[in-house]
């Protein structure tokens, strides 16, 4: 499990100075990437693939369109 907090409005270099006085080590430098998602509402969901099934090109788009209407409502 991981725990991540974010803490606003601090003065970055006096805060490594005050956790360096305390004993922490800096072991390594790395830069971190962010992944944000961000997921259709159930509704949404719903309204696309109302429009999908209204309209559809083929045959196996109105299909496919159907299966995912009776996904979000057995989900």
């Amino acid at each position: 499990m991981e725990l991540e907090v974010k803490i606003l409005d601090i003065n970055k270099d006096e805060f490594i100075q005050k956790i360096k006085s305390l004993g922490a080590i800096l072991k390594k430098e790395t830069k971190q990437f962010l992944y944000i998602y961000d997921l259709p509402t159930i509704y949404g969901r719903f309204i696309d693939i109302k429009t999908q099934l209204k309209d559809n090109e083929s045959r196996i788009k109105y299909d496919t369109a159907l299966e995912k209407l009776k996904l979000l409502f057995l989900s």
